[in-house]
């Protein structure tokens, strides 16, 4: 299943609400970004604010 999919579900079965859903689909786009050699360059702010979405609206939700 593509993880775009996924985010589909987990909102239709209330998982997740559609804020967390549109978040995560950016966080899905920028990692397919960096995924391949390309020009887009970010900074390690930006590294952090990525794994901190991942952190407080994935992660979480399973400890």
């Amino acid at each position: 299943m593509k993880e775009y999919d996924f985010l589909q579900i987990l909102e239709s079965i209330s998982v997740t609400g559609k804020n967390v859903k549109v978040e995560l689909e950016n966080c899905l786009k920028l990692r397919n970004g960096c995924a391949h050699p390309n020009s887009l360059k970010i900074a390690e702010h930006r590294v952090n604010a990525h794994l901190e979405t991942l952190v407080l609206n994935v992660y979480t939700m399973f400890i």
